[in-house]
């Protein structure tokens, strides 16, 4: 037995190849490379209801809890950086 799969709840290729993954605990960006694809950049820390790759260095993502009802918040990501841009919104 190992440890639990996470659910994923959403994700994106973006246009050099990378697969952005977002699911129940955050997300996180991975690039395929001559040993096998390997985590870049994420965060991991809230629950992630969709995410899209914009360019090769920037994602958009939406936080929140589909089941319940909570804010929820769309976020822009530098990825090349690891840092959130603005503009930030709340609900």
């Amino acid at each position: 037995r190992g440890p639990k799969p996470l659910a994923v709840s959403a994700l994106d290729y973006l246009p050099n190849g990378g697969l952005v993954c977002g699911g129940e605990f955050g997300w996180a960006l991975w690039q395929p490379g001559p040993d096998g694809w390997a985590e870049v950049c994420g965060e991991l820390n809230r629950p992630i209801t969709a995410v899209a790759a914009l360019n090769d260095r920037t994602i958009a993502v939406g936080t929140g809890n589909r089941l319940s009802a909570t804010a929820g918040t769309f976020e822009l990501w530098d990825t090349s950086a690891n840092r959130k841009l603005q503009p930030y919104f709340q609900e």
